[in-house]
């Protein structure tokens, strides 16, 4: 074999080494779900609980960070958590300024040059359609890059709007992290496994 066909060899098992180590579906053979009285959600049994106080905003809270994705990027640390939360409000547009409030006001952040949310929807294992909103931004009192990923769906039997999101925390200015880590791919399989009862 000739030195550039061993090195391109090289080459490619570390491309392909690194594609399997960002996206690691594995987390996904062993499951667990979140209950609740109006849903249930399927996450991986991996998945770290976080304890809650009772005054706490969120119905539910995981850590994932390091699970299904590397917990270095560019030697930085990147930590990850998915909450679950009931809202208060009672329309979908309401909910969508409630969940911008900080990426709105923040008077530390900044931002890509003409940067706005994006938002999609997704259809859910009970059949629902929720619609997600995508946001990043840098802060610098905190030095870093924050990206989350929030689902706002309703439960069409008692009117109640369930907001799951996944917070991403890191240092990549140029937010090539979210491509080479499959922020969204990621998120949108554990959206798609939440259930209304």
């Amino acid at each position: 074999m000739t030195p550039l066909r061993s090195i391109f060899s090289i080459c490619l098992v570390l491309f392909f080494n690194a594609i399997f180590a960002q996206q690691d579906t594995s987390v996904w053979k062993s499951t667990q779900y979140i209950e609740h009285n109006q849903f249930r959600s399927e996450i991986p049994q991996s998945w770290k609980e976080v304890k809650l106080a009772n005054t706490a905003e969120f119905l539910f809270k995981y850590e994932l960070t390091g699970i299904g994705m590397p917990g270095i990027f560019n030697s930085s640390p990147v930590t990850a958590f998915y909450t679950i939360q009931e809202s208060s409000k009672d329309s979908l547009t309401t909910i969508i300024e409630e969940q911008l409030a900080d990426f709105l006001v923040l008077s530390d952040k900044v931002q890509e040059p003409n940067y706005v949310y994006d938002t999609a929807g997704i259809a859910i294992k009970s059949g629902q359609i929720g619609t997600i909103v995508h946001t990043r931004y840098y802060r610098r009192s905190k030095a870093s890059n924050y990206s989350r990923y929030i689902m706002i769906v309703e439960n069409p039997k008692t009117q109640k709007y369930f907001v799951a999101t996944f917070w991403f925390q890191y240092k990549s200015p140029l937010y090539d992290i979210e491509r080479a880590l499959f922020f969204k791919e990621y998120a949108y399989r554990a959206f798609s496994r939440f259930m209304f009862r």
